[in-house]
């Protein structure tokens, strides 16, 4: 919200008796709850209580609406134009300063949340899959010859111990996007997780039905997109008849 453009946002609707003080009093709450509450959120509060004209509850209902609408990928001081749908793309298209880090902030938490569980078992099957190849005997000749660890490690050794990796990622894909359900309510993100958790609370069926059958689609498309990958970690699947 931009204090220097002098716009006047003009909300209609029925008369009632939610004044300007129990609107103050939403909308702060509502910075408190999502943590914009800087000092900067104070000001921009006051500033949008001068500028609205909050008299029903159509008035509280749609500033609350709009103040909730922006809280899960930017703080609500930008006004970015939707470009290209990724925020940090917008970001950077738009001529706001600082609104790339602020997306950026944005995101590190929900990123954590999602990737946490996943990244855990990847990491653990590569590392035991590491351990197993490199006591193979490949990998102690190629150290005979005198090659350097790195190549050891990561030509020799890598490549042939992503095979059970790859088959975990694919596996993970699946938990990745049961997550995102959670992840993007919680976060007030856009996205299928939560489109699926507003059609489930509207008992519009027909959008869970085609919610659940995308995600279905996407998990065998990543596992089809694994089997290809198999053949580029390991030449000796690419050729075998």
């Amino acid at each position: 919200m931009s204090t220097s453009s002098g716009k006047t946002a003009i909300v209609t609707g029925a008369s009632s008796g939610i004044g300007r003080a129990t609107a103050e009093a939403l909308v702060r709450s509502v910075y408190t709850v999502f943590g914009t509450s800087r000092k900067i959120g104070e000001s921009a509060t006051q500033v949008s209580m001068r500028t609205c004209d909050v008299t029903d509850d159509d008035s509280v209902s749609a500033l609350v609406s709009s103040v909730l609408a922006q809280t899960g990928r930017i703080d609500l001081l930008y006004d970015i134009p939707p470009v290209t749908g990724f925020m940090l793309i917008d970001t950077l298209l738009s001529d706001e300063q600082g609104a790339f880090l602020d997306a950026l902030h944005h995101l590190i938490l929900p990123a954590i949340v999602l990737g946490t569980i996943p990244l855990a078992v990847i990491a653990r099957m590569t590392r035991s899959s590491m351990l197993e190849v490199l006591r193979e005997d490949y990998v102690r000749t190629a150290r005979a010859k005198g090659l350097s660890p790195a190549r050891v490690v990561f030509v020799h050794g890598l490549r042939n111990a992503l095979i059970p990796v790859l088959t975990v990622f694919g596996l993970q894909i699946g938990i990745l996007l049961a997550g995102a359900v959670l992840t993007e309510t919680i976060f007030s993100w856009p996205g299928i997780g939560k489109w699926l958790i507003e059609a489930i609370g509207a008992r519009d069926y027909p959008v869970v039905q085609n919610g659940i059958l995308l995600i279905a689609c996407l998990v065998i498309l990543v596992n089809f997109v694994v089997d290809i990958l198999y053949g580029f970690a390991n030449p000796r699947i690419r050729h075998q008849r």
